[in-house]
């Protein structure tokens, strides 16, 4: 039974787990049972509670703790955090308890939760939110065909930000810190490029493309500078989105980073300003001066074409935000079917005994 959470942001510093069995009786689960396991490529971890020969009818009872991890580079925390209510499995009680010193803001936003009404206690200097939700619905998945749980689940969102320009503002200087860093005017990626404006976008495109693989975890925040990122010729999602959008600017051409929610993610609700429901970042370039279009870039992956985005993040809501913080919530373009296509040569040798290679 996995349960995952984000240990770049939080901390586990309580686990309990027992069962109550059919006959009534109750059995503890020991600690050596309940197992951190950190997913590849990603700083969230499952935590997995271990129930070996439980009954039919066994009930499964764990409270977990989690403690919010500060950031020391920052003045102050900011948090969003999504709690799906439903379930694939029967579930009988599902109690939150959210505690945060009184000074800070944070707002409680429902989604289809009937009945919603969370307690708010102040004590001490620490202001507490309980909210308890009995018998969530149960749902079964196998029965909703292209149906994503994130979709389809009522929901609480716990969010320090009002409206989504606080996030823009919060975000911009900090990613333009990174992507306007200094670059090189030798380097490789800006070497030979041609005079046209969409000429030059689509080289610098390729060249991330060809050059720069993706590696470490997946933040919106960059972890290096664009110099560093072609020093090393990697760098996660937005290392790399940085590097595209720190070269294009070196050339003269405007960009914006975009986050966005692929389809197997779920649609963001667009009135709950809940960053932490995107789950990838690309890059926004509008129509402009030599950019007769308006594009949407992916650096993460290696044969995408410019002017193409894969299935997965067409028409769904991503966020663009300015230079200036200023943030909007859009949907993606639906590409025209003839340009969403890729055709793939091989060749084949048989050896003399009929093998291929």
């Amino acid at each position: 039974f996995p349960i995952a959470y984000d240990s770049k942001h939080f901390k586990a510093i309580s686990t309990e787990a027992l069962l109550i069995n059919p006959n009534g009786s109750i059995s503890k689960i020991e600690n050596q049972n309940i197992e951190f396991q950190n997913l590849p490529d990603s700083s969230k971890k499952n935590i997995i509670i271990k129930c070996s020969d439980i009954q039919k009818g066994t009930i499964l009872c764990y409270k977990l703790a989690f403690k919010g991890i500060k950031n020391k580079k920052e003045e102050s925390p900011n948090v969003s955090d999504i709690f799906y209510v439903a379930s694939g499995i029967q579930t009988y009680k599902k109690n939150y308890t959210v505690s945060f010193p009184s000074e800070l803001k944070f707002y409680l936003i429902p989604d289809g939760v009937n009945d919603f009404l969370p307690e708010e206690t102040t004590d001490n200097g620490i202001t507490t939110f309980s909210y308890t939700c009995t018998n969530p619905e149960i749902l079964q998945l196998s029965q909703l065909e292209n149906i994503c749980i994130f979709d389809v689940s009522p929901k609480i969102v716990l969010t320090s930000y009002n409206e989504w320009n606080d996030f823009g503002k919060w975000f911009a200087p900090r990613y333009n810190s990174f992507a306007k860093s200094p670059l090189p005017e030798n380097s490789p990626i800006l070497v030979d490029l041609p005079e046209d404006k969409l000429e030059q976008l689509k080289n610098i495109y390729r060249y991330i493309q060809k050059n720069i693989s993706t590696q470490g975890e997946s933040t919106f925040l960059p972890l290096q500078t664009p110099e560093i990122t072609l020093k090393n010729n990697s760098g996660n999602i937005a290392d790399k989105n940085a590097l595209l959008s720190g070269a294009l600017s070196k050339v003269g051409i405007k960009s914006y980073p975009m986050m966005i929610s692929s389809i197997n993610n779920g649609q963001i609700d667009v009135e709950m300003p809940a960053p932490c429901a995107f789950n990838h970042m690309i890059t926004y370039v509008p129509a402009q001066n030599g950019i007769p279009q308006t594009l949407y870039l992916d650096p993460s992956t290696k044969f995408t074409a410019y002017d193409n985005l894969t299935f997965q993040l067409q028409s769904t809501n991503a966020l663009i935000i300015d230079d200036e913080g200023k943030a909007e919530v859009v949907s993606t373009p639906i590409i025209d079917a003839t340009l969403n296509s890729m055709t793939e040569d091989y060749k084949v040798i048989i050896d003399h005994i009929g093998g291929a290679k």
